[in-house]
């Protein structure tokens, strides 16, 4: 995918005839695009907003108004049209349909024809919404697609996500890939085929060989405790989705990733199944086995006395890392490339703003409909290194570095 080079975007303001189509029926109107170049030459925009073209929905509001632009080589990647407060899932799916492993999984399936129609309802709107943005880009024109379908199918599913508040982008994150992962397993038996989302990302050891979409995110970890009677040490396995980590002003992502796997003294006495008595004891948490694509949520929210918080520091993030100083068995040589970010913009879990940066051959802003692109220093500068800052890095996607060539 080629992004605008400085010299398409050199000047501040540029104005293009478009061709606004409708059904068939076309308008020809003169929009102002912003082709503003920071004085580093780093960021591009393809301003697609309300104030400069409205995009047109068709009758069955699910096209969204197309743009063709003339005179420019390559378009950008498209849109989603924010449909009142969804922002926290448009962030998340921009991140999906650009994970090219993600994407061909999905593209792939199909569910059998017996399949409950129920269990693979949001995972194959999820398909057909990304084979609309796939047709936008091969058409190689910029266009956002509002995403109705999916909102509806997404609210038939789950109550939470009914409604126009703002909802969290990591759990919803959480309840797609594990309502696509179910979708998957529609095509064999299943002792519970209504399967209640779990609101915890740590659940017991499962194997996903078989399911390419928990194996690509999907990794596993164990919590260990030590008697400090016997000096016994008991070993849980357990799998994840994503790991949930410390933030605090000025720390590192190594920083975190030590917190998360420190030893700690448990509080109450523990009872112990070997020597039968109830003593001291400290416990923790590490990885085992490292998924393809290792997803990590900061822990910006606090809650205190009922009244929620939002912690303002930014998390030092590297380009790429590898996680083998924090697994037990020596596992995760492997290194990670940081492959998209999703950033909160507000106060709270329950207000604010979500937009996702992705790396795609170059690094994109997906700004609901606004698409803008970035250079990585840029992107370091705005989401990494200010003190207290207004936007802050939520949830962050590494890549294995060789994982599209395998």
């Amino acid at each position: 995918m080629t992004a605008l080079s400085a010299t398409d975007a050199r000047s501040s303001t540029r104005t293009l005839r478009l061709q606004l189509s409708r059904g068939g029926k076309g308008d020809v109107v003169t929009a102002q695009l912003g082709g503003s170049v920071s004085d580093g030459g780093n960021v591009g925009r393809k301003n697609v907003n309300s104030e400069s073209v409205t995009s047109v929905t068709s009758e069955s509001g699910d096209e969204g108004g197309e743009l063709k632009n003339e005179g420019v080589e390559r378009a950008f990647p498209p849109g989603l049209l924010n449909l009142g407060n969804t922002c926290y899932f448009n962030s998340v799916l921009q991140v999906l349909y650009h994970l090219k492993s993600f994407r061909d999984a999905l593209s792939e399936w199909n569910p059998p024809e017996d399949a409950d129609p129920y269990r693979v309802a949001l995972a194959l709107s999820l398909k057909r919404l990304f084979v609309q943005m796939a047709d936008v880009e091969r058409r190689n024109v910029s266009q956002s697609i509002p995403p109705n379908h999916f909102l509806s199918v997404l609210r038939e599913q789950n109550s939470d996500f009914t409604g126009y508040d703002q909802e969290d982008a990591h759990e919803f994150l959480r309840f797609l890939l594990d309502k696509v992962s179910d979708a998957f397993r529609a095509s064999r038996p299943s002792s519970n085929p209504h399967q209640a989302y779990q609101q915890v990302s740590k659940r017991p050891r499962k194997s996903s060989e078989e399911n390419p979409f928990q194996k690509l995110f999907e990794g596993g970890g164990a919590t260990y405790t030590r008697c400090f009677e016997c000096d016994t040490v008991k070993r849980r396995e357990e799998s994840f989705l994503d790991v949930s980590l410390p933030v605090q002003s000025g720390c590192s992502l190594s920083w975190a990733l030590s917190q998360q796997v420190q030893r700690e003294t448990l509080t109450d006495k523990y009872d112990c199944e070997l020597c039968l008595t109830k003593t001291e004891a400290e416990r923790w948490w590490q990885l085992n086995t490292i998924p393809p694509v290792v997803t990590l949520h900061l822990k910006l929210f606090t809650y205190d006395r009922n009244i929620q918080g939002k912690v303002a520091a930014s998390v030092r993030c590297p380009q790429s890392i590898c996680f083998s100083r924090w697994c037990s068995n020596g596992s995760g040589e492997s290194m990670y490339q940081l492959d998209a970010v999703i950033v909160h913009e507000g106060s709270t879990m329950t207000s604010g703003h979500y937009y996702a940066y992705v790396n795609e051959n170059g690094w994109y802003c997906f700004d609901d409909s606004d698409v803008s692109v970035i250079d990585e220093a840029s992107l370091r500068r705005k989401l990494f290194t200010p003190v207290k800052p207004k936007k802050t890095a939520y949830l962050l996607f590494y890549r294995k570095t060789d994982l599209e060539s395998e």
